[in-house]
């Protein structure tokens, strides 16, 4: 299976690794518009699952069609980036027939979202559509488990 995240952050870093440690994962491609840091992602989560099934590409999430594009060929795709971005790119893989998630964040977009067609690839909000914030404590208590999961080698030099 081939998938596709979207924002290669601090949420995107760790849906890579958390993909490309499934063995049911062929490839995981992690785009960003910012290249390096994109890269330089790929390039730490390669190292630390000892496997090369992270790739790095640019892309400009504000933009559908290449959006769209580069969703061919990918089973499904998780957007980690801004909210405001998510309605594009749920119109883009409906064009590309990927499946698609985001993390969502803004219940209007949300509802958007579900409403861009529910015929042909699911559109789907993760951990339900009922969205809620989440604050720095969710997300540092999440960074920390998912820290303790990685062997002491590991860890040094990962986000």
């Amino acid at each position: 299976m081939k998938l596709l995240v979207i924002g290669s952050g601090m949420m995107g870093s760790a849906a890579a690794f958390d993909m490309a440690r499934t063995p049911q994962v062929s490839s995981v491609t992690l785009a960003d518009s910012d290249a390096k840091r994109a890269r330089d992602v790929a390039a730490r989560v390669n190292r630390i699952t000892g496997d090369r099934k992270v790739r790095a590409v640019a892309l400009d999430a504000s933009d559908e069609k290449a959006a769209a594009k580069l969703m061919q060929g990918h089973s499904a795709a998780l957007s980690a980036v801004p909210y405001f971005l998510n309605l594009g790119l749920a119109r883009a893989a409906v064009e590309a027939r990927c499946h698609f998630a985001d993390l969502g964040g803004n219940n209007t977009v949300v509802r958007q979202e579900l409403a861009a067609g529910p015929q042909g690839p699911t559109v789907r909000k993760w951990r339900g559509s009922r969205t809620r914030p989440v604050g720095p404590q969710v997300r540092a208590g999440h960074r920390r488990s998912w820290r303790r999961r990685l062997l002491p080698s590991q860890r040094q030099g990962y986000p």
